[in-house]
This record gives structure tokens, C-alpha cells and sequence, in this order.
């Protein structure tokens, strides 16, 4: 196996990868197959059944739909590259028979980590593009799309130079046998990058935080006022249902990606050298970015409900007319006006 950049034989794959035969790093490989494949459908489920109930601006729309491409891509390829060591792990008669080609291994890792990037970055956009539309709640909804356009290509661009930057010099030719794993030629590029992630994440729910509380603040101001159009209005209006459903994403994305970043982190840190296959089973389970595929659909739908319960309470609001106090006693001298004309 001269492809590699250290001597692959029988003692280095015994040493290093006998874990694949393990019935314990088995089962995380089957865990990630289940937990992609659960991601794929809700995600299929609430573009199908519940797309249509965020009535969101198109501009915070193609960012939500970028971030489902995303985390279906993310969940596609894990499965895809998991159900892949698994079968390798049943049929092959030797550690070494385990051990990813450096193309194979790159044509996985690379598109796990470029989609991972493309989830986060998509999530600092969205609340960027959350706070244009609040300080331009008046004229917004009449706006152009190419805010859209511009803030998904931003989208694409960033995590692909992000990772033009961990691994333009890594020739991938280090032997692995799982698609999650980090190359070491890579690897401090790699903690500094989710470190710098990580506090973006942070910084963006404080603000997703205080967008919501903006809007909330706002909408309670005007709420008395009747000089303000409807579309205006129903602009406020969706800043906080869209900031609120940030918010709620932005805290299920920090938690779920901080505990990655920590996990990997501690891991490097405290197990270098040759590894357990208990492990190595510890290693693959800490890879926690399917959670959140699996979470934003359904973060997505309580959030789709409970706008259109509120909505529909709205509407029934205003169609139910007071009956006490001065707008009661206007009601009821208007109907017996229309019952005497």
C-alpha cells in the first residue's frame, strides 16, 4: 500500500483498525445509518405537509431551504458512508481490508464537512438577513430578492474557501477507516476552525436572542397605532415568528455542534496514539451534526403550528366583536343603526 504516507501492513492494521470488527463501533455505524435516514424523511415530511405554513419573506426562504439542502446532503452522505464501512466491516477477511482508498476517503470526508460548514454559516446568514428586514420592516416585503440570492451564494462560497483552507495542502494519504475521521496533516487547522465556528454560533443566538425581543417590543409599540399599513404589519409580524424560529435553532444548533467541538477537542487531546475499539466507537458516536438534521425538521413543524394557531386566533380575534367598555357600547349603537336604517 505505498498510496499511504506511512507503511500500511498486517501489525499496523492489527494495531490500528482491528476496532471495525467490534460489535460496539458496529452499532454507532448502524445508529448513523438509522439517525441519517430518520433526517431524510422529516425533512421530505415538512417540505411535503408544512412548507407552505412559513409564510416567510423569499430571501429568509432560500436560506431555509440552502440549510434543509444541507443537512439532507450532510445525512446522505453520512449514511451513504456508513452503510459503506459497515458492509466493509462483514464481508472483509482483515484490519487491513478496512482501510479507505485517499480518494474514497476524500470523495466522504470532504462533503461532510463542507455541508456541516454550510449548515452554520447558513445560520449566522439567516439572522443577518432577520435584522435587515426588521430595521427595514417598512419597505422590506417590497424588496428586491437579490438579498436572497447574494446572502446563499455567501452561503456556498465561505464554507467552500473554509475548506479550501484546512485541506489545500493535504494530499489525503493518511490511512483511516471511517469517512468522520481528521486527517493529521489537517488537524490544528481544524480545532481553530471550529473554535472560531463555535463562538460565531454563540454570538449569533445572543443576537437571534435579541431580534426576537426587538421585533416582540416593536409589534407591542404599534399595536395602538393605526397609521401603519397592513403590509407593514404582517411584515412585524413574520420578523417575530422567523426570529423566534431562529432562536429556537440557533440554541439546538449551539448545543449540538458546542458538544461536537468539546468532544472531538477532549478526545485529541487525551487520546493520542493507538485506541481502543470501545473508543473509536466513543470517537464515531461523538460525531453529533445528524442530530441537528434531525432536529430542525421538527423544530421547523412546532414552530409551522404554533404560527398558525396563533394566526387563526388572531383572525378569530378580530372577527369577534367587544361587547364591554367604550368599543362595546360603539358595537352595539352601530348594529342598532343598521337594524333601524
Amino acid at each position: 500500500m505505498s498510496q499511504y504516507a506511512v507503511e500500511v501492513n498486517d501489525e499496523y492494521c492489527r494495531t490500528n483498525f482491528s476496532g471495525a470488527f467490534h460489535p460496539a463501533f458496529r452499532a454507532v455505524k448502524i445508529f448513523h445509518i438509522l439517525l441519517s435516514s430518520t433526517s431524510m424523511c422529516s425533512i421530505i415530511y415538512f417540505l411535503i405537509k408544512y412548507n407552505k405554513l412559513l409564510a416567510f419573506h423569499f430571501n429568509i426562504k432560500i436560506l431555509f431551504f440552502f440549510q434543509f439542502f444541507s443537512c439532507f446532503l450532510q445525512s446522505l452522505v453520512l449514511g451513504v458512508a456508513q452503510t459503506h464501512h459497515f458492509a466493509f466491516s462483514l464481508i472483509a477477511d482483515q484490519p487491513c481490508d478496512v482501510v479507505l482508498s485517499p480518494f474514497l476517503f476524500a470523495c466522504f470526508n470532504l462533503p461532510l464537512i463542507f455541508t456541516m460548514l454550510c449548515m452554520e454559516f447558513s445560520q449566522i446568514l439567516m439572522v443577518i438577513e432577520r435584522t435587515l428586514a426588521s430595521c427595514l420592516f417598512a419597505c422590506y416585503e417590497r424588496s428586491t430578492r437579490s438579498i436572497g440570492f447574494v446572502l446563499t451564494t455567501v452561503a456556498i462560497i465561505v464554507p467552500g474557501l473554509t475548506c479550501l483552507y484546512m485541506y489545500y495542502d493535504d494530499s489525503f494519504n493518511y490511512p483511516q477507516m471511517s469517512a468522520m475521521a481528521t486527517s493529521p496533516k489537517s488537524l490544528l487547522k481544524v480545532n481553530y476552525i471550529f473554535i472560531t465556528v463555535n463562538v460565531l454560533n454563540f454570538l449569533t443566538l445572543m443576537h437571534s436572542m435579541g431580534l426576537y425581543r426587538h421585533n416582540q417590543q416593536k409589534i407591542n409599540a404599534v399595536k395602538t397605532r393605526d397609521h401603519f399599513i397592513l403590509s407593514s404589519r404582517f411584515q412585524m409580524n413574520e420578523n417575530i415568528i422567523s426570529s423566534r424560529l431562529l432562536w429556537w435553532l440557533s440554541t439546538a444548533q449551539l448545543l449540538i455542534f458546542l458538544t461536537y467541538g468539546i468532544s472531538m477537542y477532549s478526545l485529541r487531546i487525551f487520546l493520542s496514539g493507538p485506541r481502543s475499539a470501545v473508543w473509536q466507537a466513543v470517537t464515531e458516536l461523538c460525531y453529533t451534526p445528524p442530530l441537528y438534521c434531525a432536529t430542525m425538521p421538527l423544530i421547523c413543524i412546532i414552530s409551522a403550528k404554533n404560527s398558525l394557531k396563533e394566526r387563526n386566533t388572531k383572525i378569530q380575534s378580530l372577527l369577534t366583536l367587544r361587547s364591554v367598555g367604550n368599543e362595546g357600547w360603539d358595537n352595539y349603537q352601530d348594529q342598532l343603526k343598521k337594524q333601524w336604517a
